[in-house]
């Protein structure tokens, strides 16, 4: 409740904020349009240029203070900025009752003290402000904020300064010092902001872009004001005045808008090809000005310091781009999991040393049981372990032998003709191995220019090798685990260990029947042989009980789909059968078990291997029943297609019932996994 209670009081604050951002635009406007007709009459209209004037800046501040209300984090720079307002009110207040009929008001005034302490907590806001929201600084980021504090400078001495002190000449010390303290604020809020701004490296939107706008509305309108007091020009209710309101607007309206987002660490690419740009403008302009009506030497000091910071800024960016392509360089070929030289920097080398006509040796190696030991840890342990082979990779290698990652898996060496026969060696020290995983590396060479003088042609070589390679380890793997798993099926059950061969020649007669290619026959073979391996976890009691199982039984015996699948996917090389295994009893209409799946979402070497398992089963004696004859029990795999089976399964292994030769035709596969 407390949460809800938050967001609904967050929400009126917000809509007060906008009244209050309509009432001030109100204001202005009507004050605007009033005093464009006659300025005079705004200042001696009670209403126009006391009441309704300093409503508009007492409106602003109480938005600020409604801000604070409802963003707990920036209370204190939008308390801050809601005083300000208060101050700037005061001011007037007090510039209206006591001094503005004064024709020697004292310097400084009460109504000074407020108005700069106005300027005191404006700045103090953007401290706060900051605080939430500062980032740390880089070189040029500190630059860029340094060009645009010297050119904001530069303008102020050069346009509001030095008139200032031409319309100050005679004048007494304290007021030209007070009349001097109100640029040098500005130009101090201005600095302030673009500090802020360029620290918190934020966009310009939001209540950021609102705050920009109103704050260098304020400065430029103290800085006419203080043009034409100069001058002996100002008139109150004119155009200094509307854009002290509009300012006032402005603040108002950033208390009701979304905070700027900070982008990144550094100023976004816009503003660092924008400040150098304004800023060395700027500078320039202020230059030319100066070397044909002579200006202020402070002026052309600050001119000059900005076009040198300007110089240092493209100085910083040029070295930063030659590091960056540097470094883009670098990157481009290399690793960035492992720090090796990648495929680029290899076909690069390789390509050098053919060119050069060096005899070299190129041996790719693939780690096997990676994989597995990927899908079991996890990718950040699967990462790590990459990291280390690469190490181990560097330190088995000969000091002139260049070791490279592919990508994925795979890497290779590159070395010397003289130093193939440490291929080897290498492999041999990459091993990887654990409680439940060994991670070891097949691998195929190629030497060049001895066997092949083009790079492409090195590369597919030793491709070919290398996979050869793998391959013989995997189908020996396979079938050692498969030899194993049904050595302790037949140990558990000899009656299971016939069962499950007469099912798999079934198997991959029927799936050579549906043009199943070589390599799936072998993963179908491998499947079928070990589709009942789960039943090593039924007890001999269920599986032999001499009547029907109870619900509670056939509960149990469901689950030696699932108990198949994890036994099976111990070993990697025969993982993809689990998947198989698991699906063997689901059936095509879905009732099926154990994850009801239907149809399509039903391997089809699982579908195939149902068919037959049921087929054999059905010609097999049972305790509780007589076997069928073979067509009685092909009648009822037709009667059942469709639902329980595949009807193009079914059809399929009918073709194969129906010519004796095809079903008794022994296997040309090994048990592998594919």
């Amino acid at each position: 409740m407390a949460d809800v209670s938050t967001e609904r009081t967050g929400s009126s604050t917000v809509r007060w904020s906008w009244l209050l951002v309509a009432a001030c635009l109100l204001g202005t406007v009507i004050f605007a349009a009033h005093g464009l007709i006659d300025p005079v009459a705004n200042g001696e209209d009670l209403l126009f240029g006391l009441w309704l004037y300093n409503g508009v800046i007492l409106l602003a501040g109480i938005a600020c203070f409604l801000r604070a209300a409802r963003v707990r984090e920036e209370r204190a720079a939008w308390i801050s900025f809601g005083l300000a307002q208060l101050c700037w009110v005061t001011a007037n207040l007090i510039y209206t009752f006591f001094y503005a009929s004064d024709k020697s008001p004292p310097y400084p005034s009460a109504a000074d003290a407020f108005w700069l302490t106005d300027y005191v907590l404006y700045i103090a806001g953007f401290i706060l402000l900051g605080r939430s929201r500062r980032q740390r600084l880089d070189l040029g980021t500190t630059l860029d904020i340094a060009i645009g504090v010297a050119a904001l400078a530069t303008l102020y001495v050069a346009v509001v300064i030095t008139q200032v002190l031409d319309g100050a000449q005679g004048y007494p010390l304290a007021a030209l010092l007070t009349n001097l303290s109100y640029p040098i604020c500005d130009f101090a809020l201005i600095a302030t902001m673009i500090v802020f701004i360029g620290i918190g490296a934020q966009r310009l939107r939001g209540e950021l872009l609102a705050l920009t706008i109103g704050f260098v509305l304020f400065a430029l309108g103290d800085g006419g004001f203080l043009v034409q007091g100069a001058r002996g020009t100002y008139v109150f209710g004119g155009v200094i005045e509307i854009s002290f309101l509009a300012a006032a607007v402005a603040i108002a309206a950033a208390t009701a808008l979304p905070p700027a987002r900070v982008v990144e660490a550094s100023l976004t690419r816009r503003r660092r090809v924008a400040i150098p740009l304004v800023g060395g403008t700027i500078a320039t302009a202020v230059l030319i000005e100066a070397s044909i009506d002579g200006t202020h030497p402070v002026t052309m000091v600050l001119a000059a310091a900005t076009l040198g910071l300007v110089l240092a800024r493209t100085a910083i960016d040029r070295v930063q781009i030659e590091r960056l392509l540097r470094t883009s360089e670098v990157e481009a070929r290399t690793d960035a999991l492992t720090g090796l030289a990648n495929r680029r920097s290899l076909i690069g080398d390789l390509g050098a040393r053919i060119a050069a006509g060096e005899p070299s040796y190129l041996a790719l190696l693939d780690l096997n049981g990676f994989k597995h030991y990927n899908d079991t840890y996890g990718h950040a342990a699967g990462d790590g372990l990459l990291r280390r082979i690469a190490c181990s990779l560097e330190r088995a290698s000969a000091a002139s032998t260049q070791a490279y990652r592919l990508g994925g898996d795979e890497f290779c060496l590159l070395g010397h003709g003289g130093d193939e026969g440490e291929v080897g060696a290498v492999a041999a020290a990459v091993v990887e191995s654990g409680e439940r995983f060994v991670v070891t590396a097949s691998f195929g060479s190629a030497s060049c220019p001895a066997e092949a003088s083009d790079a492409t042609d090195v590369l597919r070589l030793a491709d070919r090798r290398m996979y050869a390679a793998k391959d013989g380890r995997r189908e020996s793997a396979g079938r050692q685990s498969v030899d194993v798993l049904i050595a302790a099926l037949e140990a558990h059950d000899p009656d299971l260990g016939r069962h499950v061969a007469d099912v798999a020649t079934l198997a991959v007669s029927v799936g050579r029947r549906l043009g199943i290619n070589a390599g799936e026959l072998n993963l179908l073979r491998t499947a079928a042989a070990l589709h009942d391996i789960g039943k090593l976890a039924i007890p001999h009691a269920i599986l032999r009980k001499p009547e029907h199982l109870d619900e509670d039984e056939w509960e149990f015996m469901r689950l030696h789909t699932v108990f198949g699948e994890k036994i099976v996917g111990s070993a990697p090389a025969l993982a993809p059968a689990g998947a198989i295994i698991r699906a063997t009893h689901e059936r095509f209409d879905g009732a099926g078990y154990p994850d009801g799946l239907a149809g399509g979402q039903i391997p089809l070497a699982a579908r195939i291997v149902f068919v037959c398992d049921a087929y054999d089963a059905m010609t097999q004696l049972r305790p509780y029943r007589r076997p069928l004859t073979a067509s009685e029990a092909l009648a009822e795999l037709r009667r059942c297609a469709g639902t329980q089976f595949d009807p193009e399964v079914v059809e399929a292994f009918s073709d194969v019932i129906s010519v004796p030769e095809l079903a008794a035709r022994p296997a040309d596969l090994e048990l592998v996994a594919a």
